[in-house]
């Protein structure tokens, strides 16, 4: 899968059949993860994605659909002998119609968000022709084909340290401590601690949570009108003060100068 976004720059993931995610190939779209930082617009991509879901179980065959907010996503499955062990998620995509267009249908869908005027990401997202959409799915049916002929579908199953990984991204803009991952994850605090030292020297479940977090921030400065102390309290700090102070030490630069350079 990693390979796919590598050649084609298209998002993928695979989720298990209890809708939890195990891989992720490559960064969700700038738009996308304006959406999914408002709870309840999250929440409405769950729901989507679920539906979308019930289809590809129903028919067990790939799916490509308009999510709710109106861009194209691809639901592969991955069977083994006859059941649906696992979906392979792609796309974040426009097609190569008019983007006014598209981008009318998509104000449709979201006119009710917060603040309709931040997703101008709407026009940087990945645009292929319906033809290039479908020889794509192509591509990801062979890949599943593949997992199942070299028994890699195990892979599905992924490592503690990449469980880690996805928790934090799935769960950054919650107050997360470690106490709340031991229990949630299984595994208890002293390994989970030895977990993240393996990753890198003097490395930290904190700095993992923050690394992330401080991502996202970037990501919402550049590309939303939000105020800086809403987006410091929508990746997870709740203490402006000490979200400025926290940026400017790994990046540099305060928040509000970091924001007056981007384009």
């Amino acid at each position: 899968m990693g390979i796919l976004y590598r050649f084609t720059g298209v998002w993928c993931n695979i989720v298990d059949t209890e809708g939890n995610p195990t891989f992720f190939s490559g960064p969700r779209s700038d738009f996308c993860e304006l959406i999914n930082s408002y709870p309840e617009w999250h929440e409405k991509c769950s729901k989507c994605d679920a539906s979308a879901v019930s289809v590809v179980k129903e028919s067990k065959g790939s799916y490509t659909y308009r999510c709710y907010a109106g861009i194209y996503e691809t639901i592969v499955p991955i069977i083994e002998n006859g059941d649906i062990v696992a979906h392979v998620f792609f796309g974040q995509l426009l097609d190569d119609s008019s983007i006014s267009d598209q981008w009318e249908i998509t104000q449709k869908a979201v006119q009710d968000f917060p603040k309709i005027d931040e997703l101008n990401a709407f026009f940087r997202l990945k645009r292929f022709s319906m033809d290039d959409i479908n020889s794509l799915n192509k591509l990801v049916e062979a890949c599943t084909s593949y997992i199942l002929l070299q028994q890699m579908i195990k892979t599905v199953s992924f490592s503690e340290v990449q469980k880690i990984d996805l928790y934090i991204n799935t769960n950054y803009m919650r107050n997360i401590t470690l106490d709340t991952m031991s229990r949630e994850l299984g595994i208890c605090k002293t390994k989970l601690c030895k977990l993240a030292s393996s990753i890198g020297p003097g490395e930290t479940i904190n700095h993992l949570i923050t690394q992330k977090r401080l991502q996202q921030a970037k990501i919402l400065l550049k590309n939303s009108e939000k105020a800086i102390s809403e987006i410091a309290e929508a990746v997870g700090f709740n203490d402006y003060n000490y979200f400025s102070r926290i940026f400017k030490k790994y990046y540099g630069i305060s928040p509000r100068d970091y924001r007056k350079q981007k384009p």
